[in-house]
C-alpha cells in the first residue's frame, strides 16, 4: 500500500484570527439537487464535486465549515478558523494536483479498446478527522477515484 503524507498545507492561506463572524451568513444561495437525471433543467446537481462546484461559485463567501486549530507550543489554545466554499474549492484543487503528482498510479477514468470504463484502484484514506479528511475524500471523489475509509481506524 502507498501512502502520502497528509496534505496540512491546503488550507495554509486561511489564518487562525478568521472568526466565523467575519463572513456573512446571509443570502445564501440553495443549490437545487436532483439525484435523478432530467433533460429539463442542466443546472441541477447530482453529485458532491458538483455541489462544491455550485457553492464555490454561488456561495463563494459563506463559511462551508469551523475548523479548530490544533494546540501548538505558538499557540497553546485551540482557535477557530472559518472556511468559506472557495476556499474549501481551491483546497481540494491543490490537493488533487498534489496527489496526482506524488502518486503514478492515480488515473482519471478512461475507456479501454472495448469501450468499457476502467477506473484506478481504490485509495484508502488514513487521516486525521479534521477538514483535511475531506479534502482528501473529495479531491480524490473530483477525480473520479473510488476512495474507502473507516471511521473505526484508531489513532497510533
Amino acid at each position: 500500500m502507498r501512502t502520502v503524507p497528509a496534505f496540512d498545507t491546503a488550507l495554509s492561506h486561511c489564518s487562525p484570527d478568521m472568526a466565523p463572524s467575519t463572513f456573512s451568513t446571509t443570502n445564501f444561495n440553495p443549490a437545487r439537487i436532483k439525484l435523478r437525471p432530467s433533460d429539463e433543467d442542466h443546472n441541477e446537481i447530482r453529485t458532491v464535486p458538483e455541489l462544491i462546484d455550485f457553492n464555490a461559485k454561488h456561495n463563494a463567501d459563506q463559511i462551508f465549515c469551523v475548523q479548530a486549530t490544533k494546540e501548538t507550543q505558538d499557540m497553546p489554545q485551540a482557535k477557530p478558523v472559518a472556511i468559506t466554499h472557495i476556499q474549501l474549492k481551491r483546497a481540494i484543487l491543490r490537493c488533487s494536483k498534489r496527489l496526482c503528482e506524488e502518486i503514478a498510479e492515480l488515473k482519471q477514468p478512461y475507456k479501454n479498446d472495448e469501450g468499457r470504463i476502467v477506473k484506478c484502484q481504490p485509495v484508502a484514506l488514513f487521516v486525521e478527522s479534521d477538514v483535511g479528511l475531506l479534502i482528501h475524500l473529495f479531491a480524490l471523489m473530483s477525480l473520479g477515484v473510488p476512495v474507502s475509509f473507516s471511521s473505526r481506524l484508531r489513532r497510533l
